[in-house]
């Protein structure tokens, strides 16, 4: 059996080494994600352009983005506004804490070797692995609930709570991977011409983790900023556009709610371009 295995995989690494069925399989892939990653982002524009003023079927112009969005009485528009300021906000916030919490635990993480680290690197990604609704009901009972310490009501400040507990990860990561690759000599020889250990952090060590720094900022900006689970549990009377957007869908206002989701689309992808944009200038 393992020998006709064996034989199975030389078989097949020969078939692929051939240049047409390379190309051929390269294709394919580009084709899958494509469909599947790609085409329901353009499919959601090219709903929300089709939809604009009216409904295509009924040229019923309640049916459409305008009226739904600006016009109707169920105030979308306004709406909307207060529920993306509220995600920003909530976004920011919980990236400069990531960033303050994230980089000295990364920094520690692959520097210290002592008794207990790899169970603190373990422990760092049970929130990456946990589903966002448990993790931020947990996250309720303990802090924002009776039944817990009761610490932090429902609303702001218990969502940036919450994000930043299952965002820190991403740069706690992104930082330990970072240093892992990092000559240690290099603040050896910052030290012997003089540097304290905090000038050596930041004129030395930090210019070079930068990438990964900016690399976890942008992941924990963007996956804050598009959270649904976790927020719903621990909201309060706060909204999110995400929030929005699921309450949108359940009143049948599909449209509106396509709209609300393109623009906090864009808005990802500004982010994400300023991001990349301020990590090609860290040298």
């Amino acid at each position: 059996m393992i020998r006709w295995l064996r034989v199975v995989v030389r078989k097949a690494d020969e078939v692929l080494s051939y240049k047409p069925v390379r190309l051929v399989g390269y294709s394919l892939i580009f084709i899958l994600v494509s469909f599947m990653v790609f085409a329901p982002v353009f499919y959601l524009f090219y709903y929300t352009w089709k939809w604009w003023s009216y409904s295509p079927y009924t040229y019923d112009f309640t049916e459409g983005v305008q009226y739904q969005f600006f016009y109707s009485t169920a105030n979308v528009n306004k709406n909307f506004v207060e529920s993306l300021i509220n995600s920003i906000l909530v976004a920011a916030a919980v990236t400069v804490i990531d960033l303050g919490v994230g980089v000295p635990v990364g920094f520690f993480m692959a520097r210290k070797k002592i008794w207990g680290i790899n169970i603190l690197d373990t422990l760092t990604n049970i929130p990456l692995i946990v589903p966002s609704s448990a993790l931020g009901f947990a996250v309720y009972l303990l802090w924002g609930s009776s039944k817990g310490l009761y610490l932090v009501a429902p609303g702001l400040w218990l969502i940036i709570l919450t994000h930043t507990v299952f965002t820190s990860p991403y740069v706690i990561r992104s930082v330990h991977a970072q240093l892992l690759n990092y000559d240690v000599s290099l603040e050896e020889a910052a030290r012997v011409l003089g540097a304290n250990p905090l000038k050596t952090f930041t004129t030395v060590t930090l210019p070079i983790i930068k990438p990964g720094v900016i690399s976890g900022a942008i992941l924990a900006f963007t996956r804050s900023l598009g959270e649904t689970g976790a927020t719903l549990v621990v909201m309060g009377p706060i909204r999110t556009v995400p929030v929005l957007i699921v309450d949108l869908v359940e009143q049948h206002l599909w449209p509106a709610a396509a709209f609300a989701a393109t623009i906090l689309m864009l808005i990802s992808f500004i982010f994400t371009i300023i991001f990349k944009y301020l990590a090609t200038r860290t040298y």
